[in-house]
């Protein structure tokens, strides 16, 4: 039994009720059990939660979850006729919305990359703003769960994305470029990975090649990142030394698609990985993405696929992940009934104990 996941122009339709903890008993041999062929279908054994009053847009590159995993946070739009995005905080496990707009303004244009601190009480993000001030540049900016102490922590002309807090709270980890003003091109002339201290704003390293994304470890010693080359990349603070993890290559039927890097976070032990790939489906219309979700030991060098499932994000403390089962099949059958594309049993939020260890 195999099951993939499923995006439509970078964005997934998802609704937040329709998650639980998955949980295995322990055993004999522990508390671990192997998600393999039959990775979906021990998922679905699990009992689904009510479906939400209504489906919201949920961007499956543009979500986390607090350490707790009773609140996500996620890029979605008000309506499908809204061209502004908005940032909502709402419960993974009830569908219940905390914040129906986390943001009060819509001076911001295109915000992304929303991540909470360890403590769940902040959320950094990035975004651009019109109005006054006026700034094209994509800026990273820090706000409180209720919406209120909003402020921009760098204004100097980079495009920023956040990608992680360091576990005590004090840093946030981002990836900035920078485009040449005077080319017609946007040919980029600067692209690196940073380290920010959030109350002083200022930076505290940088580190090159960029890696896109940079996640901290739940021991802080280490990023975890995207590289150019869609190459995923752990990077020793302290060192400098950099691992290579994964490399996209071609799919197995040789198709004309790579297999791409999607999402990806930490285990809680530091070393292990958990990352998503995709790769077009060119045999159906309009081409949906197959997805894999694999992991990795940073120490070791091992790597394995572990179900056919989609990543959509992981808590920082590499404790749970939020998944996606739907397969490319059901979606178009879904959608060819007029049903909605999210149903009961669609998504699971896991803890990564409970999916056995590699090699």
């Amino acid at each position: 039994m195999k099951c993939h996941g499923y995006v439509v122009s970078g964005f997934l339709t998802v609704a937040c009720a329709l998650v639980v903890d998955v949980i295995m008993p322990a055993s004999a041999t522990g508390n671990a059990v192997s998600l393999g062929d039959m990775a979906c279908q021990w998922v679905t054994a699990s009992s689904a939660l009510p479906a939400p009053d209504k489906p919201l847009d949920f961007s499956y590159s543009h979500c986390d979850l607090a350490r707790s995993g009773e609140r996500a946070v996620y890029l979605y739009r008000p309506d499908e006729w809204a061209m502004l995005w908005q940032l909502q905080i709402a419960s993974p496990s009830t569908g219940k919305v905390y914040v129906e707009s986390l943001l009060s303004t819509d001076r911001f244009v295109s915000p992304g990359s929303p991540v909470f601190s360890p403590d769940g009480k902040w959320v950094a993000f990035v975004a651009a703003t019109e109005g006054k001030p006026i700034s094209k540049s994509v800026r990273p900016w820090v706000v409180r769960t209720d919406g209120t102490d909003l402020r921009a922590l760098r204004s100097d002309g980079w495009d920023y994305g956040c990608g992680s807090w360091s576990p005590d709270g004090r840093l946030l980890a981002c990836q900035r470029t920078k485009q040449a003003m005077s080319d017609e091109t946007g040919a980029i002339i600067g692209a690196e990975t940073v380290l920010i201290d959030v109350a002083s704003a200022e930076i505290v390293t940088s580190f090159t090649p960029i890696l896109y994304g940079p996640k901290l470890s739940p021991d802080g010693k280490w990023l975890l990142g995207g590289s150019s080359s869609q190459e995923l990349v752990a990077l020793r603070l302290e060192t400098g030394e950099r691992r290579t993890l994964w490399t996209p290559t071609r799919p197995p039927s040789g198709g004309p698609s790579d297999w791409g890097l999607e999402n990806y976070t930490w285990g809680a032990d530091s070393d292990r990985v958990l990352f998503d790939r995709s790769h077009r489906v060119w045999d159906l219309k309009d081409g949906p993405y197959e997805d894999e979700l694999w992991e990795a030991s940073v120490s070791k060098g091992w790597k394995r696929k572990v179900s056919g499932a989609k990543l959509l994000c992981g808590s920082s403390d590499g404790r749970k992940l939020l998944v996606d089962q739907r397969n490319t099949h059901q979606i178009y059958a879904r959608r060819a009934a007029k049903e909605a594309e999210l149903q009961p049993g669609d998504l699971r939020l896991l803890t990564v104990e409970s999916i056995a260890p590699g090699e």
